[in-house]
């Protein structure tokens, strides 16, 4: 683990000063055990920002974030790249988007992502495309880097108390 400042990429912080700290997966199998653990700490109303280029991992890592949610065993947390929005059934409904067909603030309003009704986890793929000036508080925003064809970089920012139980529970090598 790497402890540092904010990636590159445009960040949605969860606090303006929470810091990044970085992991650094060396195959699909150990990223998705960290994704797993971490959605093991995820309570309804949390909300999970993924970023990262197309192939970095996101949507393995949010397989993985299901499986520690308690997603029904069996069903398998699929891209919704075209149907943006998929539910999943588990110990907390989790609702998971991908925003990369969406194009518009028009689109943001159509597709009803933050309806209000919903209880549960949602987790966002391709959360640097969400329109600036909303009002989120994610509990924590992840960042995917692709540095080889295996291994990954995965940096995290999260609400001060869900860093502490991540820091606490998961172990890296």
């Amino acid at each position: 683990m790497i402890d540092g400042a904010a990636p590159s990429d445009k960040p949605i912080p969860p606090e303006k000063s929470a810091p990044w700290f970085r992991y650094v997966s060396t195959s699909v199998e150990k990223t998705l055990a960290l994704a797993e653990a971490i959605g093991a700490l995820l309570r309804s109303g949390d909300l999970v920002l993924l970023i990262g280029e197309l192939g970095a991992g996101k949507t393995t890592f949010t397989q993985g974030l299901c499986r520690g949610a308690g997603m029904n065993p069996g069903m398998g947390a699929r891209s919704p790249t075209f149907t943006l929005i998929n539910e999943y059934p588990g110990r907390t409904p989790i609702r998971h988007a991908d925003l990369y067909r969406i194009d518009s603030p028009e689109d943001f309003d159509s597709i009803g992502l933050f309806d209000v009704a919903f209880e549960g986890i949602s987790i966002i793929e391709w959360a640097d495309k969400l329109p600036e000036g909303l009002d989120l508080a994610p509990a924590l925003t992840i960042r995917l880097l692709e540095i080889s064809q295996r291994d990954r970089e995965i940096d995290i920012q999260c609400v001060q108390e869900l860093e502490e139980e991540i820091r606490r529970n998961i172990t890296t090598e």
